[in-house]
């Protein structure tokens, strides 16, 4: 088999080519990640909004509550709506958190890089 003698710039120009070709990959790679993250973490972000705000409404409720206390005691029916409404509130906020909680910042870039330096 014949075996073709290079010079030492054309191998050099070929291993700088392929630390391109790796960086740029792994540069693409951070960003396709990054931009799953950041979906994940909006939709996070709009719920724990959601959570907030509806703590928001639930308290304008037991203050509107006072038209139950017609009805019932004035304790009874403020208790009635608020409990109703922190439930919910807790509920929203919960998810919202726990799906904060699950964003992880460039796990697979991180990875990639650490087995590409190996």
């Amino acid at each position: 088999m014949l075996t073709q003698e290079r010079s030492v710039s054309d191998v050099l120009h070929d291993i700088v080519g392929k630390i391109q070709d790796i960086v740029r990959g792994e540069v693409r790679l951070a960003k396709t990640e990054a931009r799953e993250e950041i979906v994940r973490a909006r939709s996070a972000a709009a719920i724990v909004a959601v959570g907030t705000l509806s703590g928001i409404v639930g308290t304008l409720f037991v203050l509107l509550a006072c038209g139950l206390a017609l009805v019932m005691p004035a304790w009874a029916a403020a208790a009635t709506v608020a409990a109703v409404l922190l439930v919910c509130c807790v509920i929203v906020l919960n998810t919202g958190i726990k799906q904060l909680g699950r964003v992880v910042a460039l796990s697979r870039t991180t990875h990639s890089i650490k087995e590409t330096l190996q």
